[in-house]
């Protein structure tokens, strides 16, 4: 079990305080969420994929009346880019004016972040309410013992179709948390499904192979549904295909059929201008609002979604598409959020995400680039720090202070010595700022990665380091 969240949740202090009985029922609604098992927070108490029990969910929902059947969607799963994937589908949509869902995960600074329309977050008086129709449920189930204990995902993601049914959206971009066959999202019946790409991440609970982790995330394929798949990678690709024909599920394959060119823009961050072709059109010139060539196959994914949602009666225009990519806002993923020197935030926290910022930093100009790092004890540290070290000059390793999950400053250390870059230390993730800031000057850039903890951390510091 988990305690009461942590500073880089929504904690007590956020509550304000010019209305006790509201916010004492606010407090008590987020004590009972987040006292839940949370494998956010503790991955390791899930020792096997066992531990999730998609028959737990539908239960949960079943007595909550099946709100995610009442509430289109747009299902989107992968190991990196489905967090952008479905920020950019809830964005067309909303540029194209259908009031839009988004659920994602995990937050950075406060719990209602999961859970937006239109960018705006539920008030504290929904929060309250909403857990106050699944508390009794929760607790009936506690007691009935038939599936276990509901966990804290499982209660969010109820929040989230609950709070989407009751403000009427007309469409829901769902990211799916861990894997997809069994990840507590995985009980709607979407419109559209996207995979967006494959590569090694929390295989020791979806499996050590492409084509295991593949399996996992085609989980969210459904009978006849279609399913776009920017995936990349032939073993992984097979495994969607062979489920897809299972299902019966049309697939649109990202290089078979669908197309993307990229063009890189000038800027302080490269972004890209892109071409996707699909079903015979082209859409030339489409502007990414978010940087990073990683998110070109994304946007296609994210085209080729409001395409078929066309064909389901949605009314999205090329210059919806055109303008919902441009105004695509993803929080910490690649943002800039100081200049002179220039700091960037990112959430990077695996390898292949950590390939994409890497990719993105060396189009930065020949200024002291310095790194802000601190890795969960899962995650590959070891080549997260090698693909770091060949891009930055300097960098400060640390340990972010709100999670359990943190490498020790000592192993992280051990494990960067042979890192071809200046390797310096600090205790905590203010200290490591300042020395960052020390290092780049006024001209230089500093990056914070590596987890979403350590970012959601270094995002409260910087308006004190750099006042």
């Amino acid at each position: 079990m988990t305690g009461f969240p942590s500073h880089t949740d929504t904690t007590l202090s956020d509550v304000p305080s010019n209305n006790t009985v509201e916010s004492s029922a606010y407090e008590r609604a987020l004590a009972f969420v987040f006292g839940r098992l949370n494998y956010e927070r503790h991955p390791g108490q899930a020792r096997s994929l066992r531990a999730f029990n998609l028959q737990r969910m539908v239960q949960l929902l079943d007595k909550l009346g099946n709100p995610q059947n009442q509430v289109p969607t747009v299902h989107i799963a992968g190991s990196k880019g489905k967090g952008s994937t479905a920020s950019m589908v809830a964005s067309i949509a909303e540029a194209a004016g259908y009031r839009t869902g988004l659920f994602t995960s995990p937050h950075l600074a406060e719990y209602e972040e999961r859970f937006t329309i239109g960018g705006r977050k539920p008030t504290r008086e929904q929060i309250i309410s909403y857990v106050q129709q699944i508390r009794p449920v929760v607790e009936e189930m506690d007691c009935d013992g038939v599936h276990g204990h509901v966990t804290f995902f499982e209660i969010s993601t109820a929040i989230g179709w609950l709070h989407f049914l009751a403000e009427k959206v007309d469409l829901a971009a769902i990211e799916v948390g861990l894997g997809g066959r069994l990840d507590s999202t995985n009980v709607c019946q979407p419109l559209v499904t996207i995979i967006t790409s494959i590569s090694r991440d929390h295989t020791r609970l979806l499996g050590e192979t492409l084509a295991e982790i593949a399996r996992e995330k085609a989980g969210i394929i459904k009978p006849g549904v279609p399913i776009i798949s920017g995936v990349a990678v032939p073993e992984a690709q097979n495994e969607i295909k062979q489920l897809a024909i299972s299902q019966n599920a049309p697939l649109f394959q990202f290089g078979t059929d669908f197309h993307m060119q990229g063009q890189a823009v000038d800027g302080p961050l490269v972004h890209y201008d892109v071409d996707v072709e699909f079903q015979g059109q082209t859409l030339s010139s489409l502007r990414l609002g978010l940087p990073g060539q990683h998110q070109t196959t994304n946007a296609a994914c994210a085209v080729v979604a409001s395409c078929l949602l066309n064909q389901r009666g949605y009314q999205i225009t090329d210059q919806h598409i055109r303008t919902g990519l441009a105004e695509t806002r993803c929080p910490l993923r690649i943002e800039i959020v100081h200049r002179n020197p220039m700091v960037i935030l990112d959430v990077a926290h695996n390898i292949a995400s950590m390939q994409a910022l890497s990719d993105v930093i060396t189009h930065i100009p020949d200024v002291p680039k310095v790194c802000v790092v601190s890795i969960s004890q899962e995650k590959d540290a070891a080549e997260m720090l090698r693909i770091l070290g060949a891009v930055f000059d300097h960098m400060v390793l640390t340990a972010f202070q709100s999670n359990p999950r943190a490498i020790s400053l000592a192993e992280l250390e051990q494990l960067a010595i042979d890192i071809d870059c200046d390797v310096l230390t600090s205790s905590e993730p203010r200290g490591a700022i300042e020395v960052a800031r020390k290092i780049a000057g006024s001209s230089g850039m500093i990056c914070a990665t590596g987890s979403f903890f350590l970012v959601a951390e270094v995002q409260e510091i910087i308006p004190d380091v750099f006042a």
